[in-house]
């Protein structure tokens, strides 16, 4: 089934992005996370969180941020079109939008380290 093989390379794509995250290799992990933006068939969930990611490493976090948000936007949308409760859309979305509140504290942080 070319589905189930395409959910195991997205898997195997996300944790090594979750495993250059984890060992600080911003570097490498921008590198991956351009490559895996590019594909236009990576899925939507996927594209918000490599968003997410790509703040941590990049010189204009703030336009990653926002791309993000536009992302989980439209993740929503999708979802309620599709019929899905609220509540289902919180709680499939919450890993998301948690790491965009992370990402912004640190950005705010930097931003008044610098002031």
């Amino acid at each position: 089934d070319p589905n189930i093989n395409a959910h195991m390379m997205y898997d195997e794509q996300d944790n090594s992005i979750h495993d250059l995250f984890e060992q600080d290799d911003w570097d490498g992990l921008a590198d991956l996370l351009f490559a895996a933006l590019s594909d236009p068939f990576l899925p939507r969930f996927f594209r918000a969180k490599y968003h997410i990611l790509s703040a941590w490493c990049s010189k204009e976090p703030r336009v990653h941020l926002d791309l993000a948000k536009t992302r989980i936007e439209n993740i929503v949308e999708v979802l309620k079109a599709d019929g899905q409760p609220d509540e289902e859309i919180d709680r499939r979305l919450s890993v998301l939008r948690s790491m965009v509140e992370t990402a912004e504290g640190a950005i705010e942080e930097v931003d008044v380290d610098e002031q």
